[in-house]
């Protein structure tokens, strides 16, 4: 069994944010979708954390692949974050990475999982998915906007 999981985080630039997924099963059913309002966090950071809650919140056992329309969190998981991982957390140039704490959230989540794959897609394209977890982010952003958050 797997289950194709689309994550979507819905923020600007720093502030109230929301994240958000559907995991859909082999069958095209829904099996669950969670949202989540965050008091402060960028879109990027929003984007790596909804698949973190994802991970965190399903169950191990499926394979999983998660589906998200941010290139920034596929090809960080994909390509960046081996290397990164590989130097200590280090950049290849030097430095920190960007929303360290953050992609050292999303290893934690995915270790429980015996298979974890990232996949881009394209945004607002009509994936039922992905259109799905946009509209559930943007009311968790909206509802942290107003003032309710986790």
């Amino acid at each position: 069994m797997r289950l194709t999981v689309y994550t979507d985080g819905s923020g600007t630039t720093g502030g109230p944010a929301g994240i958000a997924f559907v995991a859909i099963t082999d069958e095209g059913e829904i099996q669950t979708e969670e949202s989540l309002s965050l008091a402060n966090a960028t879109n990027q950071q929003a984007e790596i954390l909804a698949a973190a809650y994802a991970l965190h919140c399903i169950e191990p056992g499926p394979d999983i692949l998660i589906v998200s329309d941010s290139e920034y969190l596929v090809k960080g998981w994909n390509e960046y974050l081996p290397v990164w991982r590989n130097r200590g957390w280090q950049k290849a140039s030097g430095g920190t990475p960007k929303n360290l704490q953050h992609w050292q959230r999303l290893v934690a989540a995915r270790e429980p999982h015996v298979a974890v794959l990232f996949k881009w897609t394209r945004g607002h394209a009509g994936t039922r998915g992905n259109e799905r977890a946009d509209e559930l982010a943007g009311l968790a952003r909206r509802t942290a906007m107003e003032g309710v958050v986790a």
